[in-house]
Formats: structure tokens, sequence, C-alpha cells
């Protein structure tokens, strides 16, 4: 089941003007914007907290295809941690989260251990030594960004009389000249996870290198949770289950009608109206630049379903509940584009929306839909929904944006911090056994489950690896044959 092209077009049209206007739809959606901040950890806020934390851990790199959604499904016999990521979940990930899955266990099993005394924090040490050994990768890349900041930031602070004999800046000098090389050199990938827990451990006095921190600045996640574990029955059993992957598709734009006059006209049906609209265009650019702009590659672009919306489509189509379903909450280890904020929020289910970082990004669609799939007719539906909803609010974004004059906006970092489910059930042995675990028999179980830090294979990276279960993928659709011209202006959505 595949939406007309046509009716596609009249959403990435006004995206394309709006992407040249500006790639940020507005200011970002932080998760305090969603629930105030305030004391103490609300059972609502820890569940999100706990879910984005799943994410956070199992994108070990720092690269559009890692971004990784996570979502906690209810089923009769365990939950379910449903994991998707933009190019694919790999064994490297699932390992991972299997050990993680066996030490929050065992403290769920063992009430009487808390996190502040030798034995929590040897837990603690355990837990962030995997944790840390997965995602050295991703810590790296942000060394490499510090590295090329310190300089910078430090010879600003030192030129300033008042504060380069301040203590704190003294001591956040020691810092750097002792934790961000190795006797001259640069550290290496291996060095990251000490790297991680000295910049951890002396965040105070660097503040700077919160990011440095990779996962291990969520792992207060898993303590700030402790108490609350009961309520999220961790306690019943653990599975996780992969979600494939989407296949890169065609953005369905045709090059021959992808300029300001032809979506103009499609966007007004009263000729005055577009002639004001196009007036205040060339007031921001001029024709000939602007439709160059348009024809830039923009029409040769691949779309993929984002990680977030492959994780909506599993309860989509398997009619599966969230843990809580009230709380209807796709975490991810990004805050959500601006597409993937739209739909979640429009859809007529009532997932929760996300925190978002508010960038648009051409290379997204909506999930793909087929014939033979569960629900596929009512999934259809709301997507047709969803998509009038979407072609109307961006719609209302141009026009306001065009009359307003709105610039380009400042660029930012994304975050400061469609296959179907190939139901890779992977059981983890949360059962009575871990709770008589000594400590020690905890580490060496975990030890033989493979060893913490080893090299990682990138096996979703390979174009010829899927992941467990062979998602059928779709034949790619020819938009070219279609045609865009009407009598009158104003295409109706």
């Amino acid at each position: 089941m595949e939406h007309q092209p046509k009716r596609l077009r009249l959403l990435y049209e006004p995206l394309c003007l709006l992407r040249i206007l500006s790639e940020v739809r507005g200011d970002r959606i932080k998760p305090g914007d969603i629930f105030p901040e305030g004391p103490g950890l609300s059972a609502t806020k820890s569940y999100r907290s706990f879910v984005d934390a799943i994410a956070y851990i199992c994108a070990y790199r720092k690269r559009p295809g890692y971004v990784t959604a996570a979502a906690l499904e209810q089923t009769p016999d365990a939950i379910v941690i449903l994991l998707a990521a933009n190019d694919g979940i790999d064994t490297a990930v699932v390992t991972l989260l299997e050990k993680v899955l066996i030490i929050l266990s065992w403290i769920i099993e063992n009430p009487t251990v808390r996190l502040d005394t030798k034995e929590g924090r040897e837990v603690m040490k355990i837990l962030t030594v995997h944790v840390l050994g997965l995602n050295a990768p991703k810590i790296f890349e942000y060394y490499q960004q510090v590295n090329k900041l310190v300089s910078l930031v430090m010879g600003r602070l030192n030129a300033e009389p008042k504060l380069k004999d301040q203590d704190s800046i003294i001591n956040l000098r020691k810092w750097i000249s002792t934790h961000l090389s190795k006797e001259g050199l640069q550290l290496q990938e291996k060095d990251m996870q000490n790297l991680a827990l000295s910049s951890y451990r002396d965040r105070e006095v660097f503040k700077a290198l919160h990011h440095t921190t990779g996962s291990l600045e969520h792992s207060h996640n898993f303590e700030q949770l402790h108490n609350l574990l009961y309520k999220l029955e961790l306690s019943r059993g653990l599975r996780i289950e992969t979600i494939g992957r989407s296949r890169e598709n065609q953005i369905p734009l045709l090059a021959r009608t992808c300029d300001i006059d032809n979506i103009s006209h499609r966007i007004f049906s009263d000729p005055v109206k577009q002639d004001i609209f196009l007036q205040q265009v060339q007031q921001i650019y001029s024709k000939k630049e602007l439709d160059r702009l348009l024809s830039k590659d923009v029409c040769k672009g691949k779309t993929r379903v984002h990680a977030e919306l492959l994780v909506l489509d599993h309860f989509e189509q398997t009619g599966g509940r969230f843990l809580n379903e009230k709380n209807k909450y796709i975490g991810c280890s990004k805050p959500a584009c601006y597409l993937c904020h739209m739909f979640i929020s429009c859809h007529p289910r009532g997932y929760a929306s996300p925190p978002s970082h508010q960038k648009l990004y051409l290379n997204w669609r909506l999930p793909d839909v087929r014939t033979h799939e569960q629900n596929a007719a009512m999934r259809f539906q709301h997507q047709q929904n969803v998509l009038l909803r979407m072609i109307d609010t961006v719609r209302g974004g141009l026009i306001n944006d065009i009359a307003t004059s709105v610039g380009k906006q400042t660029g930012f970092a994304d975050s400061t911090a469609g296959g179907t489910s190939t139901i890779v059930d992977i059981e983890t042995d949360l059962g009575p056994g871990v709770a008589n675990l000594s400590l020690e028999e905890l580490r060496v179980m975990l030890d033989r489950q493979g060893g913490a830090g080893r090299s990682v294979r990138e096996n979703h990276m390979d174009p010829k690896f899927r992941p467990r279960g062979f998602p059928f993928y779709p034949i790619e659709v020819s938009v070219e044959a279609e045609s865009d011209d009407s009598a009158t202006g104003g295409v109706d959505i």
C-alpha cells in the first residue's frame, strides 16, 4: 500500500523551501518542557528516563545510522525491550543489553544492596565497564571534538587576568594536562573508558567535558530508578526484540516541477495570494537563486524510516501494548527530528510527544505499509490522516516564515547529550537463579558471555547484513510518470 506520490509531494515540496529558509524549525523541545522540573522523580519521568537510557547506551557511535529508539512492550509472559536503529541493530548491542538486564535483575532481586555501599559500587562498576566497553567509539568522537576546543577555550581563559589565577581555572588546567593526553600524545580509543570515568568523577571541575562521560552520565538513571524498578515490573522477565531497518527509497520529488512557481501554484488556489507570496519570497531570495537551491541535489535524495517510527509502526502493526498504556513513550538516543516529532504528536493513537531538536531532515519518510501485513488498512488510514495534518502544518509554517521574512537560523548539534519486526527473542536469564548469585559469581557469569570492551562487529554497516530475520522490502516507487499539473492553483490536501 503506497501513498500517492502526488500527495507526498504536497508535503515534500514546501519542506524543501522550509529547509532552505532554516534547517531548525523552532526552539528545542526539552524533557523539562514536557514535564517541568520539580523535586523528586515521578513515575512518568523515571519511566521515560529508563527508556531513553536504554536507547542511549545502544547507540555506540555518534553517527546518523546508529541513532537508536527503544520502547517497553507488555506481553502475557514478559516485558519486551524493543530496539530499532536507522541502520539496524547489530549483535554487539544485543550482547551489551543482555548484560545490562542481568545486572539490573540482580539489583532488583537483592533489594538490600544499596548503590552507595561497597557492594553497590562494585555492581555499578561492572555495569559501567560493559557499557563503556561498547560505547568507546562514541566517547572517542566526543573526545576528538573536545580536543579541538581545548586550546581555544583555555587560551581565552588564560588571557583573562581575573580568571587565569582562580582556583577553578587552575584545577581545570591541571585536569586537562593530566587526562586529555598520555605522555604528550593524543589518547586512543582504548583509553576512553578511563577518560569517561575520570570525566564523570571530576565533572564538577570540568563541566565542559559533560559529553565525554558518554553513557556513564546516563547510568545515573539506573541508580535513580532503583526504587521504582518494581513498579516497572522488570522482575517479571525480560526479552529483547529487534526491528529491522527500512530500505532507502527515492525522495518523491520531480526535478521538472520542483521550483518556486510550481510549488506556490499548488499551495494557493487564489492567484492574488500566490502573487503576494512570490513577492514576499523575493524579498528573501531571488527567484533564480531559490530555484537553483531547490534543484541542487534535492530530487536525487533518498529517504528512510527513522528509528522512532520503526518502533511506533511495530505497535501499529502488531497491536502490542506499551508497558504503561497511559504513557506510550518511545525513547531515543537523540531528540526527535522536526518531522518525527510532528508525526508522533499528530498520530491518532495518542503516542507521547518526545523531546525534539526541531531540525528538518528531507531524508525522512512515513513507515512502509504492505498489504499482507497485520492491520495494514488501519495503519494506512492513520498515516493518511497524519499526512494531511502535516501538510497543513508545513504549509502554514512556510507561509508564516515567508510573510515575516524569517532568515536562516543558527544550527546546532542534534543532541547535548521500515523493516518489520524480526521477532528475535533473546531470552535473558532473569529468573531466581540470578538473585542467588554472589557478586563474584555475577561477574563470572557476565564474563562468560563475552569480554567487555571487545572489538565491535559493525554488522549493520555491511550492505549484505540483515538483522536476524529478513524484512520484506518494497519495490522502489517510480514517480516520474506522475503529473502534478493542475488547471487551477491550490492542490487540495
